[in-house]
């Protein structure tokens, strides 16, 4: 996964090489749907509460949530315009270039791959099925026909909405 120590693009473009062969080299000739997402703004985009709701149900220490809670609130910008100025509160979205912002993205990325996994119509191969891989902002998902990718496109949206 993107913003990981370690986590490299690589990874992903290695493992939809390995699909993309194996759809196309197996006897069964099986049919191979990828759906690429660029989530735009993605930090902008992140309800608060909903952040919070998420580092709740992942049981993070409530000493931590608070540490959090108290980081974002009170979160406002000034609009200045000749001589006016208006203070804008701010109540989406999570800080860019904070190291913690990272890790809360990752947290709200692990639901949607949760529900994925849960409810998702994956791509079989091997022993393992994959509904998606996901690097930083970025995901594709995958699945054996158009109507499961439309499935599982359905089921990202979904929980992508619930999240901003």
């Amino acid at each position: 996964m993107g913003f990981t120590k370690g986590g490299r693009k690589e990874d992903n473009i290695f493992i939809l090489q390995y699909l993309v062969e194996k759809a196309f080299t197996s006897k069964e000739k099986k049919t191979l749907v990828l759906i690429t997402v660029d989530y735009s703004k993605a930090y902008d985009s992140i309800d608060r509460e909903k952040m919070i709701e998420a580092l709740i149900e992942y049981k993070i220490h409530p000493h931590i949530i608070d540490n959090i809670i108290k980081l974002y609130s009170g979160d406002y910008t000034k609009i200045r315009f000749g001589e006016q100025e208006k203070r804008i509160d701010i109540t989406s979205g999570i800080k860019q270039g904070c190291t913690l912002s990272t890790t809360l993205f990752k947290i709200v990325t692990y639901m949607i791959i949760k529900e994925l996994e849960k409810r998702g119509r994956g791509y079989q191969i091997d022993d393992i099925t994959l509904e998606s891989l996901f690097f930083a902002d970025d995901s594709i998902l995958m699945a054996d026909s158009v109507e499961n990718a439309k499935h599982n496109l359905n089921i990202l949206i979904e929980v992508s909405k619930s999240m901003v």
